[in-house]
């Protein structure tokens, strides 16, 4: 009986499952990818996320794991339980990434069956095709390679998977009179709260939950006052959650802040950002990890998409509340809004494809609406929109093959962004470091002696020199060109990144108080910068131990 409904279930979502395995063929190059860029924090250069074990759960769930200061409780025992697993072998983090995208896949398609199957004139084919487009749309797009195929983006597929779950179960579960069981919502509060130990973002669940009751599932009574009073005492943990993250984070406030900001000028910045990750959802290409962005107060088309966007979304509110164009535009707004800067300034940069994971899915609803509504002539409408919905299935699947490829290292990321973005100075500054780090020593030479880029500023070319005459074992040559370089770097301002080479360099020559001064300047930076941080530290523990050894020897005073 058992295996009979199975069958029966797979029958019925057998297009469901054929997505899914299409979604893992396209990610299947993922899992030889290599730990890049944020994923070396945490696995590589960190010496204390590698040293816990899954039952050190009062280390995992009371402080933070990694150089960033970042806790996010969930992630961390995550990351803890797969280096226990995996340790040093990427492929494994990768698989989890591709299981957690399946099952989140599974999610989006069961939560628009449901929002689907309320729509007054929709017959349950209908149903079945549209839900399994705007899955498609949601899982095929090339914005969410960067999720899947950057470990470090396990929070976002984590929060996405935790808040869409709770979307789901407080929808599927909702009774007559607008209300929850005792049970049910209080696995729908552990489900939110397991997102925002995940991310902080999915605070924003908080906002789109009680809009869905609202909007699709309460009832006239007196139930209104009672959710809210409710859904706030629920929210009271996750705000002083919010509170305590931002408390730890203190040591990022020097990261280039825009303090002082009037109210207009950081509104007239949201809309920017909030046009740019449109423009990124309509028209994915060229992808990048992370863009160039003009942040200043001058129109330009970015605004323009963003004022646009706005005006939509009130019009849809005021007028047609419970069309799903409406719920996909507030999956757009609401959880791109932290990332707008509105409210409060963020050190990273202003766009990323990871900011847009929930947001597609509004895309998807979106598209979908808009195709079904095309005026085409009922003889041929229905055979018409499966063609058109089946070309941009394959030009998004098309895309994102092509797109996985570049996250499988450090310096195909670089390569990628520099050639996408060839007039950006911080892609030419991380494409030159990624071809040192490969040991590309010819091929970084040129980078560094000919990108008019890296002319400023001033002390950026010499570190990159010295760093390389310090790869090819000319240490004179790499002192002399990273010691000017570091005082600049200190001078104006910056994180000093030649602190290490030019510590390391001394190290070489054996003059370790100089190279204990110069790696201070890295070990001591109010400014965070992880990698380097550890570096700098394991170092000047190896100098510790190298002066011990010739203390004990006589052979130092």
């Amino acid at each position: 009986m058992l295996r009979k409904v199975f069958l029966q279930e797979i029958g019925r979502k057998k297009w469901a499952v054929a997505l899914l395995f299409c979604t893992v063929l396209i990610y299947l190059r993922s899992v030889t990818g290599e730990f890049v860029l944020d994923d070396r924090t945490f696995f590589l250069d960190n010496d204390i996320l590698p040293n816990l074990k899954p039952w050190n759960l009062t280390n995992i769930f009371f402080s933070p794991s990694n150089y960033w200061i970042e806790h996010l409780p969930v992630r961390d025992f995550l990351y803890v339980c797969e280096y226990y697993l995996f340790g040093a072998a990427s492929a494994g983090y990768h698989v989890v990434s591709l299981v957690l995208y399946c099952l989140i896949g599974c999610l989006v398609f069961d939560l628009l069956s449901l929002l689907y199957s309320a729509l007054p004139d929709g017959d349950s084919q209908t149903v079945r095709i549209s839900a399994l487009f705007s899955a498609a749309v949601f899982l095929l797009h090339p914005v969410h390679v960067e999720a899947v195929a950057y470990i470090s983006s396990q929070k976002d597929l984590l929060f996405a998977l935790f808040s869409l779950l709770a979307v789901d179960l407080f929808y599927r579960n909702c009774r007559p009179d607008g209300l929850l069981s005792g049970r049910m919502f209080l696995l729908v509060v552990l489900c939110y709260y397991l997102s925002l130990l995940s991310k902080n973002t999915a605070v924003v669940t908080a906002v789109f939950i009680p809009f869905l009751w609202l909007v699709h599932l309460s009832k006239e009574g007196g139930n209104r006052m009672k959710a809210a009073v409710l859904w706030c005492a629920v929210n009271l943990p996750a705000a002083l959650w919010i509170f305590y993250s931002i408390r730890i984070n203190d040591a990022f406030r020097n990261l280039g802040l825009q303090e002082g900001s009037t109210f207009f000028e950081r509104a007239g910045r949201g809309l920017k950002i909030l046009g740019a990750h449109i423009m990124l959802a309509i028209k994915p290409f060229p992808l990048s990890f992370g863009y160039p962005f003009e942040e200043s107060a001058h129109p330009d088309i970015n605004m323009l998409v963003g004022v646009a966007f706005i005006a939509a979304l009130l019009f849809y509110i005021s007028f047609r509340q419970r069309s799903l164009v409406t719920a996909g535009l507030l999956l757009i707004f609401l959880y791109l809004f932290p990332v707008l800067q509105i409210v409060a300034p963020l050190f990273n940069l202003m766009v990323y494809d990871r900011y847009l994971f929930i947001p597609i899915l509004g895309v998807g609803i979106i598209a979908e609406r808009t195709l079904s509504a095309l005026p085409l002539p009922v003889i041929w409408k229905r055979q018409a929109l499966y063609t058109a919905m089946a070309a941009i299935l394959c030009l998004l699947s098309v895309a994102t093959c092509r797109h996985v490829p570049k996250f499988h290292d450090e310096l195909a990321m670089a390569r990628h962004t520099h050639e996408a973005f060839p007039q950006w100075p911080e892609g030419s500054f991380y494409y030159v470091y990624a071809l040192i780090e490969a040991g590309r020593l010819d091929q970084a030479l040129a980078a560094a002696s000919g990108d008019r880029l890296l002319e400023s500023p001033d002390w950026l070319r010499g570190y990159f020199l010295g760093w390389i005459s310090l790869e090819r074992g000319d240490y004179g040559r790499a002192i002399d060109l990273l010691k000017p370089a570091l005082a600049g770097s200190i001078n104006g301002g910056y994180f000093p990144f030649p602190s290490v080479k030019l510590g390391e360099a001394f190290m070489k020559k054996g003059d370790y108080r100089q190279a204990e001064e110069a790696l201070g300047a890295a070990y001591n930076s109010a400014i965070r910068q992880p990698v380097e941080y550890y570096r700098a530290k394991k170092l000047l523990e190896e100098i510790r131990r190298l002066r011990g050894v010739r203390v004990a020897r006589g052979d130092d005073k």
